[in-house]
């Protein structure tokens, strides 16, 4: 990789690793030191390997955590006993193709969000081969960071930040800022809130979107009718309000006819 790079100005080569055990999969990006994914063996325990990985300075996302698992697919979906979701930094929403149905990380990840926690939702290809031939997965979907600088750390941070974003279709896809001006928050901050229930206003600018909707998720329910009509340029800004409470958070997704354009990261309130 070090090799590599050289030949790269702007092309970033991030250290990674796949951590394959029979209770789930998952990714560590940030380190070369091997993380042991041994879960089941004396001392290996879910909660060894997020440490282990926490100690490396690696950021660990879990990889499809609601797909199936058995003989199709060791270890596939993730049930690694006691998994102490405060810990989990990342998770994989997308996974290749996969979407939306009993098998998409999404509904997982609203779950988790729903218990408390703080976890941003990446996208992966699960490409093993990085082939240039027709129909390689590389890049869909694409995870988009907010990062101070093209570096691996500042990559890690945005992901940690929750500044993150998920083409599903691939690099090509439309693009959005989401944020709530007045209060001063984007994707991944927690807002303290004043009172028990608050109006707020959110704004989402959007590119490439042209005839897509936005639908507005709070705490993994879509919202009925707050953004009642499509997008009607290239470029667009669209602005709504609506109540949140202290434990709420609030997302968006892009969508055309055929179904996700864009998922995005979510506003929490505390």
């Amino acid at each position: 990789l070090a090799t590599l790079q050289l030949q790269h100005d702007r092309l970033l080569l991030v250290r990674g690793q796949e951590v394959t055990s029979f209770y789930g999969h998952a990714n560590v990006f940030g380190t070369s030191e091997i993380v042991d994914f041994r879960i089941g063996h004396p001392g290996v325990t879910a909660s060894s390997v997020l440490a282990q990985a926490r100690a490396l300075g690696g950021l660990l996302t879990i990889n499809h955590p609601a797909r199936e698992t058995g003989e199709k697919c060791t270890g596939c979906g993730w049930n690694a006993p006691n998994t102490d979701w405060s810990q989990v930094e990342a998770l994989e929403v997308v996974n290749m193709f996969t979407v939306s149905g009993p098998t998409a990380g999404e509904p997982f990840w609203h779950a988790r969000l729903n218990e408390g926690h703080r976890i941003t939702g990446v996208g992966g290809s699960d490409d093993h081969g990085a082939a240039t031939r027709a129909g390689s997965a590389v890049g869909t979907p694409t995870t988009v960071i907010h990062a101070a600088a093209l570096s691996e750390a500042a990559l890690l941070s945005g992901i940690r930040a929750g500044r993150v974003y998920i083409k599903v279709r691939g690099p090509e896809g439309p693009d959005i800022e989401f944020t709530a001006p007045v209060i001063r928050a984007a994707m991944g901050d927690v807002v303290k809130l004043q009172s028990a229930q608050q109006g707020v206003a959110f704004r989402v600018q959007a590119k490439r979107a042209l005839g897509q909707r936005v639908e507005v998720i709070r705490n993994g329910a879509v919202v009925a009718d707050a953004v009642p009509q499509p997008i009607a340029s290239v470029d667009a800004t669209v602005e709504f309000s609506i109540n949140v409470g202290r434990g709420d958070w609030v997302r968006v997704n892009l969508r055309d006819t055929a179904g996700p354009t864009l998922l995005a990261n979510p506003i929490y309130f505390r």
